[in-house]
């Protein structure tokens, strides 16, 4: 299993609330860039190898090809603005679109309260358009105007962010990538030299979240895939997402998705 490849193109606008009991996903990646901006709640964000907590004080920005995901185990909303290359270069030479992305290598940025208030306006105005040819210009009219606001604010204190210590970065990177092949806690403190007490104490301090937690969570989102996208038993699905007993897969993907495997692709297939 690796990092998923989500297919993007042109510009959109996604508001989305999520609940307390919302189930982390998986990191991806695109070919767009990407504008997040927290409306209400704390947010938990994966974007490379860091680990990022915010609040609506602050505007993350993502660059094409980055991995990330939103990790929050909290209730909050969020909006994410996406565009990609193409859609740029309707409206800007290749110099104007590097000075006006600049800012997203910084990751994190804080505006002042009268630009965070513009932002938002434009963000407002960008979900009500709708998009058509003939709206191109307008649209990109307002999203350079949020670049500019953003290439122009400072970038987010380390106090405001809280940015989680880097080996936990280094650990779910590896635990995402390597899921069905990890067979132990200690096996991961020894490949990254530092006791399992250490570990479990990082990762439940910074994702809410015990390490078998968040490794049966992933297990269970692949074989979800996979019994939805496959002809495979589900004998052959425990065994290939990481789980020796057949038993105790069906134990956890009843708790996670609140039916057995057998439901599961029986609903999703219409069987």
């Amino acid at each position: 299993m690796s990092v998923i490849y989500e297919e993007f193109k042109g510009f959109s606008v996604e508001r989305k609330r999520f609940t307390q009991t919302h189930t982390m996903g998986v990191p991806h990646y695109h070919h767009a860039y990407e504008i997040f901006l927290p409306v209400e709640g704390m947010m938990t964000l994966l974007i490379g190898d860091e680990i990022i907590a915010t609040d609506n004080t602050n505007v993350i920005v993502t660059q094409k090809g980055i991995p990330h995901g939103n990790f929050s185990k909290s209730e909050h909303e969020r909006v994410v603005i996406y565009f990609d290359d193409d859609f740029l270069n309707m409206f800007l030479t290749e110099h104007s679109k590097k000075a006006l992305l600049s800012s997203f290598e910084r990751k994190i940025v804080t505006p002042d309260k009268y630009a965070m208030k513009r932002l938002r306006e434009i963000t407002k105005k960008l979900e009500d358009i709708f998009l058509t040819k003939e709206t191109l210009p307008e649209i990109f009219v307002l999203l350079n105007e949020m670049l500019i606001i953003i290439h122009n604010s400072p970038n987010a204190q380390k106090q405001e962010i809280h940015r989680i210590n880097s080996t936990l970065g280094s650990i779910l990177t590896f635990i995402t990538l390597r899921f069905s092949e990890i067979q132990s806690v200690k096996e991961l403190s020894e490949r990254f030299f530092i006791s399992e007490a250490y570990l479990c104490r990082l990762f439940k301090d910074g994702m809410g979240v015990t390490v078998t937690e968040y490794i049966n969570t992933l297990r269970i989102n692949e074989a979800c895939d996979r019994l939805k996208n496959s002809e495979h038993t589900m004998t052959e699905i425990a065994a290939d997402v990481g789980y020796n007993s057949y038993t105790y897969f069906c134990k956890i993907f009843k708790k996670l998705v609140g039916e057995s495997p057998y439901e599961y692709r029986k609903n999703i297939k219409g069987l």
